[in-house]
This record gives structure tokens, C-alpha cells and sequence, in this order.
């Protein structure tokens, strides 16, 4: 059943801290929740693929432990990747319980890489507590960038957004482009998204203009 949670900031609303309690980091939130009020999936996207492949994983998940609990064997490593795909660990359980796995294949390891990288990227996200922060963060995103690992769905967001924080600390307008050309790519044809990209293109526009003035 289809459930809306508003925040309305009166002390004596049912449930108003409910988007803090399940972990909601902005809107949309999107969360798969059973009839008991316990977050059971979340999708990897605000997107309505994302929400479906998160419900046909969600699926998989209970068919999965309904075998598990009859007693079928081996099925540890489907079971941890369609929660992964879930988003049911945060990045150290997931890191864990992946140098746990025997068997995996070729492929269920070259997804579960990059579905730690996300929780990664979330991890150091809520991590951030002020602009300085914010900065050191991209940092590391910028070594990840730098290595190649980029994320992917809300993750990849994110990340671009925070690496463009740190470009503009460090006025560097290459790096900010990229990271706007990025953005542009994934939200530049979503709603009100304009403003923001017009914004961030000023800002870029400045930037150049200060290092012809430095040169």
C-alpha cells in the first residue's frame, strides 16, 4: 500500500520525525517499508525502473530466505546481493560480509564492487556536517574520480555535486565543468533543475574570468 509521509513541524503530528527514523536523506525518499513500519528496501534511484527493479529484488529477497529457511543450501550469495540491491547494509556491514563470501561469481563480484562504492559515496555523504567538511569530502571523491570509481543512481549525484564543492574551493574550473557536464547529463532535463544549472554556470563563468585575471 502506497504511503506519503509529510513533515509538517507541528509538535503534535503522528509520526513526525518518521523521514529522520527511516533515514531519509531528501526529497523524494523513496523506501519499501512492511506492515510493521521497518524499512525493507530502498531504491537505488528516484526513477520508476529504479523502483521497479528494487521491488522485483525485494521479490527475490523473500523467495530467497523462504528457500533458506526450508533448508536449500547455497544460496548465501543471491540472498547478499539482492540486498545489496536493496540498500539493506550500510557500507561496513556490506564490506564485512563481502570478504565473508566464498564462491562468488565473475559477475555477482563486479556488482556487489560497485554497489559498495554507492554505499561508500552515501557513507562519507552523511558523514557531512559543515562546509569544511563538504570540501574534504570531495577530496576523496576526487581521488575515487581519479582512480576511475564513479557510482551510480543517487549515489552518482552526490558525488559529482561534492567534487564541484571542492573544485570550487580549490578555483578549479576544469574540474568543476566536468562535474556540471555530469550533472547536466543525469538532471538536465528533470523539472525545475534550470535554475540550478544556470546558477552553477555563472559561478563557472566566474571562475574562468578570475584565472584570465590572475594569468
Amino acid at each position: 500500500m502506497p504511503y506519503l509521509h509529510i513533515t509538517t513541524h507541528l509538535d503534535d503530528h503522528k509520526d513526525e520525525a518518521l523521514f529522520a527514523e527511516i533515514g531519509g536523506r531528501g526529497f523524494p525518499t523513496l523506501k519499501f517499508m512492511n506492515a510493521d513500519g521497518q524499512v525493507i528496501g530502498e531504491p537505488s534511484g528516484r526513477d520508476v525502473a529504479s523502483f521497479e527493479t528494487s521491488l522485483e529484488s525485494l521479490m527475490v529477497v523473500t523467495n530467497l530466505e523462504n528457500r533458506i529457511a526450508k533448508g536449500e543450501k547455497g544460496l548465501e550469495n543471491e540472498l547478499f546481493l539482492a540486498k545489496m540491491r536493496l540498500g539493506l547494509f550500510d557500507f561496513e556491514e556490506a564490506k564485512a560480509e563481502f570478504a565473508s563470501l566464498k564462491k562468488l561469481t565473475k559477475e555477482q563480484k563486479s556488482e556487489i564492487k560497485g554497489l559498495l562504492v554507492n554505499l561508500e559515496v552515501m557513507s562519507i555523504m552523511d558523514s557531512i556536517d559543515s562546509d569544511e567538511a563538504a570540501v574534504a569530502a570531495g577530496a576523496k571523491f576526487k581521488a575515487m574520480l581519479d582512480d576511475g570509481v564513479i557510482p551510480t543512481g543517487d549515489s552518482m549525484g552526490a558525488y559529482w555535486s561534492i567534487i564541484m564543492t571542492y573544485a570550487e574551493s580549490k578555483s578549479d574550473a576544469d574540474l568543476f565543468e566536468k562535474c556540471l557536464h555530469a550533472l547536466k547529463e543525469k538532471y538536465g532535463a528533470e523539472e525545475g533543475a534550470k535554475p540550478f544549472f544556470e546558477q552553477k554556470a555563472e559561478v563557472l563563468k566566474k571562475m574562468r574570468e578570475e584565472v584570465k585575471v590572475d594569468s
